[in-house]
């Protein structure tokens, strides 16, 4: 990884053709929030945490809101271990944010991670992006976009299509952040469209 990349993405043992997508799949997720300020930012956080939701080890609404908006299924043991297992996460800043979700990134911290973003997924070439949050949709780097399909019966129908390098090409969808509020049963179909469509 270069100097822009720090925190390193979770890919999961079957993120490809074998995963229950039959495709590779990148959930890109915002930042990351300092909770304790004794406790250092460090590169594994991300691949931690995703490791601790496949092993079923850690349960937060954020991640289990994903898993369902995927799936379309109740968690379980057993799902949460293949779902995590299919995909790729990455988040977009690569510093902490700040403290608690209320904080939001600076435009320095959305110009870093749009660099790091492309240099994950010329790494990961993957076939579809799923966008968590709107304001990280709006913050996609504008370099080797075009309009993709639209997304049918979707409050947020619009879709990119990416050409980063001829070895790299994707579909990107936005998604609403998986927070309170955030509806799986909604999603799941237009989640499943963009897939279908990528």
């Amino acid at each position: 990884m270069s100097g822009t990349v720090y925190f390193l993405p979770w890919v999961g043992a079957q993120y490809g053709p074998n995963s229950m997508f039959g495709k590779k799949i990148l959930v890109l997720g915002e930042s990351h929030y300092e909770w304790d300020p004794d406790e250092p930012a460090y590169p594994e956080l991300t691949r931690q945490a995703v490791e601790a939701q496949a092993k079923g080890e850690w349960h937060k609404q954020f991640w289990t809101n994903i898993l369902m908006a995927f799936t379309g299924a109740c968690s379980s043991t057993e799902l949460r271990s293949q779902f995590w297992n299919s995909v790729a996460y990455f988040n977009f800043v690569q510093e902490y944010v700040g403290v608690g979700p209320r904080t939001r990134p600076t435009a320095q911290m959305w110009e870093r991670g749009r660099k790091a973003f492309l240099e994950i997924v010329g790494e990961l070439k993957p076939e579809c992006v799923i966008v968590l949050g709107k304001e990280l949709w709006y913050n996609l780097p504008s370099e080797g976009r075009t309009p993709g399909p639209l997304i049918e019966n979707s409050v947020q129908s619009n879709t990119w299509r990416y050409k980063h390098s001829p070895e790299v090409a994707f579909l990107a969808y936005g998604v609403h952040h998986p927070s309170s509020g955030f509806s799986s049963r909604y999603w799941h179909p237009l989640i499943s469209q963009a897939i279908r469509l990528a």
